[in-house]
Parts: structure tokens; C-alpha cells; sequence
């Protein structure tokens, strides 16, 4: 008989919120592709059924659905994007817990990363609070980058979304979920690290 591991509370909270952000991404993701699959089915058949309708005809009806694929295309980036403001939110919040097991938080540990003389200029809370955390503990990673090998470019994209700065970042479900679990594993190995 196999015993089940038992989980702490932040933990749970750690791979229950990422289990969630990821079945959330793989939802809206299946949604629109699914939305713009079936349109794009449609455009297939009526073509193969009217092949020898007027061509000028076929582009005016088919512009309306091309129209409407586009519309879910921009649904389905404006979704992705909200998610990446979500999955940084979820790191960053549990950041925080992770501090309190250090008797810090959020302004305790900006304060401390300030006086200590460290760059404020582009570092964000994370990397501010993973400084407390390596300060007070005897942590395995070196620096964020070692395990969330996207933290900087997903940080940077986070901040234009958050700030409606236009970017070029082409984002998709691969990519959301990559940093998902990269996030999650980061997460789990300071918990380990600061127990």
C-alpha cells in the first residue's frame, strides 16, 4: 500500500494555483482554436460547394468570416495576455508568503533590498523579495533565471501588457504554460529552501 506524501499549506497553494492557471490556459486556448477551426471549416466547404460561383461572390462572403476570424485571434491574444498578468501575479504572491517565513514583508523586504545599496532601476518585487529570501536562506538557486529561464522576457512582457505598452511578443499556449511550470518549479524548490 502506498503512502501519500503529505503537502504543507503553501505547497498546496503552489501547485493547486498552478494547476488551475494551467487548466485555465488550456480552456480559453481550446475555445478560440476551436471557434476559429469550425470558421475556418466553414470557408473550406463553401468554397469545395460553390467552386464554380463567381469568384467576386465567394471573397464578399468569405470576407465576413475572415473578419470574424481575426476577431477571435485578437479575443484569444487579449486572453492569453490577461493570463500572463495572472501567472506573474500568482509568483509574485507567492513570493510574499515565501518572505513571511523569513519575518518579511513586501515593504519590510523593498526596504532592506534598498538600504542593502542594491539596483532599483528595472528590478521588479520578485527579484527584490528572491534577494531577501537568498539573503536569510541557503538557497540552491543562484539567481531567478536558473530555473524560470524566461523571467526577464516574460517580467518585460507582463509590464507591457499591465502598462498597454505595445509589444511584438507573439504568445501562445506553449509559451504561457512553459513558464507556468517553470514558475511552479522555482516556487517549490524556495519552499524547500526556506523551511
Amino acid at each position: 500500500m502506498a503512502i501519500s506524501k503529505g503537502r504543507n499549506e503553501l505547497q498546496a497553494s503552489i501547485e493547486d494555483w498552478g494547476t488551475i492557471l494551467e487548466s485555465l490556459a488550456i480552456d480559453i486556448n481550446s475555445y478560440y482554436q476551436g471557434k476559429i477551426t469550425n470558421i475556418e471549416d466553414d470557408i473550406k466547404r463553401f468554397k469545395e460547394n460553390n467552386y464554380n460561383e463567381n469568384f467576386e461572390e465567394i471573397k464578399s462572403i468569405i470576407d465576413t468570416q475572415i473578419q470574424e476570424i481575426g476577431i477571435y485571434k485578437e479575443f484569444q491574444r487579449g486572453a492569453l495576455e490577461m493570463l500572463v498578468v495572472k501567472i506573474y501575479s500568482y509568483a509574485e504572491r507567492h513570493f510574499e508568503i515565501l518572505l513571511s517565513r523569513v519575518s518579511y514583508n513586501r515593504s519590510k523586504a523593498k526596504n532592506e533590498y534598498s538600504k542593502d545599496g542594491q539596483p532599483a532601476k528595472g528590478v521588479s518585487d520578485i527579484e527584490k523579495f528572491f534577494y531577501i529570501l537568498k539573503k536569510h536562506k541557503k538557497l540552491s538557486i543562484v539567481q531567478i533565471s536558473d530555473i524560470w529561464i524566461d523571467y526577464k522576457a516574460f517580467h518585460l512582457l507582463r509590464n507591457d501588457i499591465t502598462h498597454r505598452t505595445a509589444h511584438n511578443n507573439s504568445i501562445d499556449i506553449d509559451y504561457v504554460n512553459s513558464n507556468l511550470t517553470q514558475i511552479s518549479k522555482l516556487l517549490m524548490i524556495i519552499e524547500i529552501g526556506t523551511r
